[in-house]
């Protein structure tokens, strides 16, 4: 740690005057957030197009009102969750010193690790049983393929459990280090 210090200290400082700090901080082009950008535009683009053709294509006129509400809560849930990440990302967090806004950042992360994922899979719910609810006559490879379904979903909710550890374990790791 000491080297890094040692090279910090060393490293010298490029000039710049406080109006050319503040065009880079207005140009919001870190790559991170970019690619959130893009990602966050594809999303909302396809959630609004399916919110669009549901009715016709899957039938949602057939289907009870409550599935439909539930259906575009369900859309809307994932939107919502997706601007909230996207906010989160872009917003610093100031505090007195970099460890305290690691530790700021840390408690955030952790935050919105149980808001993505319990939103995830309330959407997911959702929107199966939007397709699930009515009109399904039931028989072994119907039962077969939703078990195989919700499998999939489990180890989806998983898997995403897993990459939030692992950004939190990691977030944890620098801040011990830092301390």
């Amino acid at each position: 740690m000491d080297h890094i210090k040692s090279y910090w200290d060393n490293t010298p400082t490029p000039q710049k005057n406080i109006l050319e700090i503040q065009a880079l901080a207005e140009k919001k082009t870190s790559p991170v957030l970019m690619s959130i950008r893009k990602q966050l535009t594809i999303e909302i683009v396809s959630y609004s197009a399916f919110l669009l053709v549901y009715y016709d294509f899957f039938d949602g006129n057939k289907k009870p009102l409550s599935l439909n509400l539930l259906l575009v809560a369900a859309m809307l849930l994932l939107l919502i969750h997706n601007a909230v990440g996207y906010t989160l990302s872009k917003r610093p967090v100031l505090g007195e010193n970099l460890l305290d806004n690691l530790r700021k950042k840390s408690l955030q992360i952790k935050q919105y690790a149980v808001v993505s994922i319990s939103s995830k899979i309330l959407a997911m719910a959702g929107i199966f049983s939007f397709f699930l609810g009515t009109g399904i006559q039931w028989n072994n490879a119907r039962y077969t393929a939703l078990a195989a379904i919700a499998g999939i979903l489990c180890v989806q909710g998983y898997l995403l459990w897993r990459v939030w550890a692992a950004r939190v374990k990691r977030m944890n790791t620098t801040i011990a280090e830092l301390s």
